[in-house]
């Protein structure tokens, strides 16, 4: 008969998650957050876990600020805030631009 290991407690999850990221990278922190959410999806089929805990598995945030859009310039801006006030005037009927 197979050795019955004792639950860990969720805050030692976590803390594997972040050593993780903060270790090695993003990348490896969501590889270990597959490969747990796997081993919970194959528990459940087995019938070794009541249900599927999966979605109990929080995701790894790996955005950076670098990818954000840059800043529009203030003539864009302008033009952009004109054609918006031009629509509108055009909806309610009261001339064209």
């Amino acid at each position: 008969m197979p050795r019955r290991r004792e639950a860990r407690p969720l805050a030692e999850y976590y803390g594997m998650v972040r050593h993780t990221a903060d270790a090695d990278s993003v990348w490896s922190a969501k590889a270990l957050v597959t490969a747990v959410r796997s081993l919970l999806r194959y528990l459940h089929i087995d019938g070794r876990i009541p249900a599927s805990l999966t979605s109990a598995v929080p995701s790894v945030a790996g955005w950076r600020l670098d990818c954000l859009p840059r800043g529009l310039p203030p003539q864009e801006i302008s033009a952009l805030l004109a054609l918006r006030t031009c629509g509108l005037r055009r909806a309610g009927g009261t001339g064209q631009c």
